[in-house]
């Protein structure tokens, strides 16, 4: 499993930061190698398909909000090619929110002996982190 976690502030209140992340259509503007979900509506457990690229090899599948607690956590599952959970934390501070993003997924045999480990890892730090500066870029 590949995991990586990261945190950032942005100038927006838990709420309005939430309403974003929960349209399904916004993680694709916002978390590099995510090029498509299927059209679904913004609403409490949908489930919708997703094409991913990683270091040049396209997975898909699907991606279902397994939680959601508005305005502080929202959980989505990844199944197919990729399984795992993107986990959105918002907590608020002085100057906005604090937004974590934690990411931890699988990927299938073929994938692990087609790129490196040390690649995937690195792909799976820079997703996380540039999904952060984007959502930031975003909202503010």
């Amino acid at each position: 499993m590949f995991t990586h976690e990261a945190s950032i502030t942005v100038g927006v209140p838990p709420r309005t930061g939430f309403q974003f992340l929960a349209d399904p259509r916004n993680q694709v503007k916002i978390t590099p190698g995510l090029i498509t979900v299927s059209a679904t509506p913004p609403e409490e457990g949908f489930t919708t398909r997703y094409e991913y690229e990683l270091a040049g090899v396209t997975l898909s599948g699907q991606l279902t909000d397994s939680l959601r607690r508005p305005p502080t956590r929202l959980v989505r599952s990844l199944s197919g090619a990729l399984d795992g959970t993107v986990r959105y934390r918002l907590a608020a501070t002085d100057n906005g929110t604090r937004v974590t993003c934690s990411m931890a997924v699988r990927l299938p045999a073929a994938v692990l002996d087609a790129i490196p480990t040390s690649v995937i890892e690195t792909r799976i730090e820079q997703a996380v982190t540039a999904t952060l500066q984007t959502l930031r870029s975003y909202l503010e």
